[in-house]
């Protein structure tokens, strides 16, 4: 659940296309636009239109943490990411949870480090992916959970994420975990994933619809 700053910032983007933060004000020109924003939204961050970063929301890190601390120490994780400052979150999770901290994403590529970490079963190795890093090619065996704070707007590149774990050498059945902030976007995402529909507009059409209410 949002904190009631976050959501009245998120309402003022979904019907508005504009909010107003301590560093700035964040606008949305187009509904596409808006898409991004609002998903930036619930994983903690808006970006200003002076490019200054704000922390909005804490909710998806604390529930993170909360998952986190269900799950065994010892057993490899991969969290799957769309966006840097999401990445930024996990790695500050980890930190203080004690485990491990990796990351395959655009800016860096720590794979062979989490794979080796995981082979000689030492630590507690969390792989945060961003998602398009997860194409093929890649095999992320080593972990059988996999956790989604945040998903693009991409049928295949999920499919090909999840696909990652599902390869020749998993030896457990694999969990994945979403992460879904409470009456927004992500709801939208998710749901339009698992009823494999066309993505960009299923979920333009349900913020639309939203907007106007």
């Amino acid at each position: 659940e949002l904190e009631p700053a976050a959501k009245r910032a998120y309402k003022e983007l979904e019907k508005e296309l504009i909010t107003d933060l301590r560093s700035g004000a964040v606008t949305a020109t187009n509904a596409l636009t808006r898409l991004l924003r609002l998903q930036q939204l619930t994983g903690g961050w808006l970006r200003t239109d002076e490019g200054v970063y704000e922390e909005v929301s804490k909710a998806k890190k604390k529930l993170l943490t909360d998952v986190l601390e269900d799950l065994p120490l010892a057993d490899p994780l991969v969290v799957v990411c769309r966006f840097h400052k999401d990445m930024d979150n996990v790695r500050d999770v980890c930190e203080a949870a004690g485990r491990d901290y990796f990351e395959l994403s655009g800016r860096i590529d720590q794979l062979r480090a989490w794979k080796s970490m995981c082979h000689y079963k030492q630590g507690s190795p969390v792989l945060s992916m961003q998602i398009q890093a997860g194409g093929l090619g890649i095999s992320l065996v080593e972990a059988h959970t996999a956790i989604w704070y945040s998903l693009g707007y991409s049928l295949t590149d999920y499919d090909q994420a999840r696909a990652r774990l599902h390869r020749p050498g998993q030896e457990s059945p694999v969990t994945n975990v979403h992460l879904v902030t409470r009456g927004t976007v992500d709801v939208d995402v998710y749901q339009a994933l698992q009823s494999r529909a066309d993505l960009i507009d299923a979920v333009l059409q349900r913020v639309e619809l939203a907007a106007t209410r």
